[in-house]
């Protein structure tokens, strides 16, 4: 039976390609952080001789792995994160992107290991690793783009030990924590993403130095407030497809509650 749609890999990178690189490894990371039982992540970057591409992988120590290998490339499928609102994806849709900027790509993991290259993907059952994955990506990005995306990461909150190319990711202490209901969103009975409210908690952190205050979704920036402090959302927050965006109803929710719980530190 032919599938209804087809996604053309080159439109979607173009899609794609505007956004700052730094998106790559927010991708990547999360899916690694919110795999089960994981406590130790590792980032490797490797610049390609002569080119204008460098090779990102990340490994984690999850003691199942990918349990499902087809959700790498399916754009959209059901994904037992939609049902958590305090697991990072909702859309099952950031490998695809990522994958989709990859000149070259391999996924390898507990049930198998798929490759994709200009010919498509390739799916072997060997080699396959004891326990965790180990995805790897080799996209067109300049040296100045690689040197601020890895600086980005520099500001992520790792929920656990993370390096990137052996140094630890810094550790990041909250000046204050407290619980809050705020709006998010969770898969219904029916399948579908709908919004709703929960209480959740709420960490807050001093900005590091010459960063703009942002609003984080788990560890994960969101976007640029200008307040006084980083805001960690320690559940889904209500997003656009890019991520990249809240609204003002849901941004003065979050100021509102920051100011009731933290008035004492301004």
């Amino acid at each position: 039976m032919n599938s209804r749609f087809e996604v053309d890999k080159a439109g979607l990178a173009a899609l794609t390609a505007r956004r700052d690189k730094s998106f790559l490894f927010a991708e990547l990371l999360a899916n690694a952080w919110d795999a089960p039982g994981v406590t130790q992540v590792d980032v490797h970057t490797l610049a390609v001789p002569g080119k204008p591409e460098v090779t990102i992988t990340v490994v984690d120590d999850s003691p199942t792995g990918f349990t499902d290998l087809s959700h790498a490339f399916t754009l959209f499928a059901e994904s037992e994160k939609r049902a958590d609102p305090e697991a990072r994806g909702r859309f099952n849709l950031g490998e695809k992107l990522s994958l989709a900027l990859a000149k070259t790509a391999s996924i390898t993991t507990t049930t198998g290991r798929i490759l994709f290259d200009e010919k498509g993907r390739h799916r072997s059952p060997l080699p396959r690793t004891e326990a965790g994955s180990k995805v790897s990506l080799t996209v067109r990005m300049s040296r100045p783009e690689l040197e601020r995306a890895a600086g980005a990461v520099q500001t992520f909150i790792p929920p656990v030990p993370t390096r990137i190319n052996g140094v630890q990711l810094p550790e990041r202490r909250a000046l204050a924590s407290f619980t809050a209901r705020l709006p998010t969103e969770i898969r219904g009975e029916d399948g579908n993403m709908r919004r709703t409210e929960r209480q959740t908690e709420v960490r807050v952190y001093t900005p590091p130095a010459g960063q703009v205050a942002r609003l984080y979704e788990l560890g994960i920036p969101v976007c640029d407030t200008g307040d006084t402090f980083d805001v960690d959302i320690r559940q889904k927050v209500p997003l656009s497809l890019e991520r990249e965006s809240v609204t003002d109803a849901y941004l003065r929710r979050i100021r509102a509650a920051v100011l009731a719980n933290c008035a004492s530190l301004l």
